[in-house]
C-alpha cells in the first residue's frame, strides 16, 4: 500500500520537470492527481503518463496569473472530490535581467506568478484542504528567495515574499490540521546528466556545480523525494519550515557565490 493511498493531490504547473516528477511519484504512491497547467498539450501528455500507471488523473487549464482561473480549479476540485489532501505549487516565472534593465510590468508579472499565485491557490483550496482533516501545502521555491540572485532580481524578491507567507499560512491553518512548507531548490538538471539543463540560457551548469559541495546539480527526483515526505504522514509534525535542497550550496556560500577552482 502506497504512502498516499486514498489521498488527492492538486499539482500546479506540471509543465515543469519538478512538478511532473512529484506528481508521478505521488501517483505511484496511491494519490489521485489533478494536474494544472496553462498548456492543454502538456496536460494531455501528463494525463496519459499517469493513467498508464493505473491511477486517476484530472486535468484543468489555468494560468498562474489569473485569479478567476485559479478559482475555477477549486470549483472543479469541489465537483470531483470531497476534499483535497495535498496542494503542490510549482508555478514560476524567471526574469533573467539585471536590476535596472527591467520595467514595472516585468516586476508586476514576476510577483503575480511567483508570489501571488501560491497565495491565491492557498486561499482557493483551503476549504477543501481543511475537509481532508490534515492537508499538506507545499510551495516549490528557491534559495534565491533566501539570499537573492543578482541575475534574477524580481524572481528573488517574489520568492522571498513567499517565505514569510509560508510561516503565516502555517500559523493560520495549523488549527485546521493543514501543514504548510516551502522547498527551496537550487540548480536543477534532468535526471540524465547528458541532457541539456532545464534552466534558462543564462543558467550555467558548470558554475553551479563548482558552487555545490556535493559536486552536482539536483535532479527532479531529488525534489520529488522531499515533496513526498512533506505530503505524507511521515512529516505530520513539520509545518512552517523552509527546507533547502541545494547540495550544501547555501551552507558555505551566500546564494550565487562560487568556490575557487
Amino acid at each position: 500500500m502506497g504512502r498516499l493511498e486514498n489521498r488527492t493531490a492538486v499539482i500546479v504547473h506540471v509543465g515543469s520537470a519538478m512538478a511532473r516528477a512529484c506528481a508521478l511519484r505521488f501517483a505511484a504512491e496511491g494519490a489521485a492527481i489533478m494536474a494544472v497547467d496553462p498548456s492543454a498539450e502538456t496536460l494531455q501528455n501528463f494525463a496519459r503518463a499517469v493513467t498508464a500507471s493505473g491511477r486517476r488523473c484530472l486535468v484543468q487549464r489555468a494560468r498562474p496569473d489569473d485569479e478567476q482561473e485559479i478559482m475555477q480549479v477549486a470549483e472543479v476540485c469541489g465537483q470531483a472530490w470531497e476534499s483535497v489532501s495535498i496542494l503542490l505549487i510549482c508555478a514560476a516565472l524567471l526574469d533573467w535581467w539585471p536590476a535596472g534593465k527591467d520595467t514595472m510590468r516585468d516586476w508586476e508579472q514576476a510577483i503575480r506568478v511567483n508570489l501571488l499565485a501560491p497565495v491565491f491557490y492557498t486561499k482557493a483550496l483551503q476549504p477543501a484542504l481543511a475537509r481532508s482533516g490534515g492537508g499538506s501545502i507545499i510551495y516549490y521555491g528557491s534559495v534565491d528567495g533566501i539570499y537573492g540572485n543578482p541575475r534574477l532580481p524580481a524572481y528573488s524578491a517574489a520568492r522571498g515574499g513567499l517565505i514569510p507567507f509560508t510561516h503565516i499560512a502555517a500559523h493560520e491553518y495549523g488549527p485546521q490540521g493543514i501543514r504548510v512548507n516551502y522547498i527551496a531548490g537550487a540548480a536543477i538538471s534532468p535526471a540524465d546528466p547528458s541532457a541539456p539543463p532545464t534552466g534558462q540560457p543564462m543558467w550555467d551548469r558548470d558554475e553551479a556545480i563548482r558552487a555545490t559541495p556535493l559536486g552536482r546539480t539536483a535532479t527532479p527526483d531529488d525534489i520529488a523525494d522531499l515533496a513526498l515526505f512533506l505530503a505524507s504522514a511521515e512529516s505530520a509534525y513539520i509545518t512552517g519550515a523552509v527546507l533547502t535542497v541545494d547540495g550544501g550550496r547555501t551552507s558555505i556560500t551566500p546564494g550565487t557565490g562560487i568556490r575557487p577552482r
